[in-house]
């Protein structure tokens, strides 16, 4: 039996979803073309101006493309339409080459999540593996349709031949080699950096202090020059020089940076261990938990994003005592180690009132707190559905009962 390397993909489309290719009047299940391919997800409209004027440049892609590939090479196109009426689907369906998702089909809510389809058009392209290659399919067909399917480069070829130090010389990339490396990507006229660049510059002074095996470089989207040297003169580390634009353009692109401030972990091989730097910092847990690998539990109100991308277990009990509170926790971590094979989970606890906890109980429509801790699973990637649990004595053992059988889905 042929193994099936993106099958976590074609899951994602639903067991009961039947594509359709309006050039081959066919209808197909997923897994009949697309196991083992690279697949870009099309997220367009027909009454989307701009989705009309990219849809021919993608059709003429996937022609020659096809034509010319090789078995090695092969790629599929799903149109996932965000079209208001059947019509409007059908007939802007009828003029694409490749298979589409139905109209209203349930699979749009769960891959509109996970691919971020916040505007269209929308290209998103997906390893032969299930992985991510680009979130900007229609920036790299319109710039490097030459390149598909658009594998990002290393890290490590992005970075500049020479970086600035704290007392603005010029030293070459490669005396980092072998150090962890955080870019520090932020601006003067951003109002959030500016608040936490001073945070950040004490962080590292004072890591510094503690260790020599890492260094923290500021990747400028400043306006100008002057903008850029103003700004640098208030931090305590080094920077890439301002003049390499297309570096900076090259990195945010690679790194998926969509806003600022961002502070992102490399490894000394420069493979991300974090994009999610900036909480470890803020809380102050910089020293002790260096270099900053995600965990997969702890402090919801430190989630970050990662209740947007992840499944996440959560127990909120903020009306609970020290003991109680310290109970919980334990339980999670137990939970989180005997789940740690499951890399699309996380486990956190809600034991504070305010930030994220606050917004969650509210989303969740639990009530003020109690005395009483609540069980919850949250899945924003599947469509922003969750469940709660009945149950009141919150264990390792419970927590993992609960994930067996969650009970009735609700939908956020």
């Amino acid at each position: 039996m042929t193994t099936v390397t993106n099958q976590e993909i074609i899951d994602l489309l639903g067991k009961d979803t039947i594509l359709w290719s309006p050039s081959l009047d066919k209808h197909v299940a997923p897994i009949e073309i697309l196991a083992n391919k690279v697949v870009l997800f099309y997220f367009s409209a027909h009454w989307c101006g701009p989705c009309r004027r990219f849809t021919p440049m993608l059709k003429e892609f996937y022609q020659k493309r096809k034509e010319q590939q090789t078995d090695s090479e092969d790629f599929e196109i799903v149109f996932c339409s965000m079209d208001r009426t059947a019509e409007e689907y059908k007939g802007y369906a009828g003029e694409m080459p490749w298979y589409c998702l139905p109209h209203q089909s349930p699979a749009m809510g769960p891959l509109a999540s996970r691919y971020e389809a916040q505007g269209i058009p929308h290209l998103v392209a997906v390893d032969t593996d299930g992985t991510l290659l680009t979130l900007d399919g229609v920036g790299e067909l319109s710039t490097r349709a030459e390149d598909f399917p658009w594998r990002p480069q290393p890290i490590a070829d992005l970075l500049p031949g020479f970086y600035l130090d704290s007392n603005k010389e010029a030293v070459p990339m490669s005396d980092l080699d072998g150090k962890y490396l955080m870019l520090y990507f932020s601006a003067h006229w951003c109002p959030p950096c500016q608040r936490f660049t001073p945070v950040l510059s004490k962080a590292y002074t004072a890591l510094k202090q503690q260790r020599q095996d890492f260094e923290l470089l500021f990747v400028s989207s400043d306006r100008d020059q002057a903008g850029f040297d103003e700004y640098w003169g208030s931090m305590s580390f080094g920077a890439i020089p301002y003049n390499e634009r297309q570096v900076k353009a090259a990195l945010s692109a690679r790194l998926g940076v969509r806003g600022i401030p961002a502070l992102i972990m490399l490894s000394p091989e420069r493979e991300v261990i974090s994009d999610n730097v900036r909480d470890v910092i803020q809380n102050g847990d910089y020293i002790s938990d260096f270099p900053y690998y995600p965990k997969m539990y702890g402090d919801l109100n430190s989630a970050g994003n990662a209740i947007n991308q992840q499944r996440c277990v959560v127990v909120f009990h903020e009306a609970g005592d020290d003991s109680e509170q310290d109970d919980i926790r334990e339980a999670l971590q137990t939970a989180a180690e005997n789940s740690k094979a499951d890399k699309s989970l996380r486990f956190y606890w809600a034991t504070s009132s305010g930030g994220l906890v606050t917004i969650l109980r509210d989303t969740l429509k639990l009530g003020p707190p109690s005395e009483t801790p609540v069980l919850a699973l949250v899945d924003v990637p599947n469509g922003g559905t969750y469940y709660v649990s009945n149950q009141t004595d919150v264990t390792a053992e419970t927590i993992q009962e609960f994930l067996l059988n969650p009970g009735d889905k609700k939908s956020l």
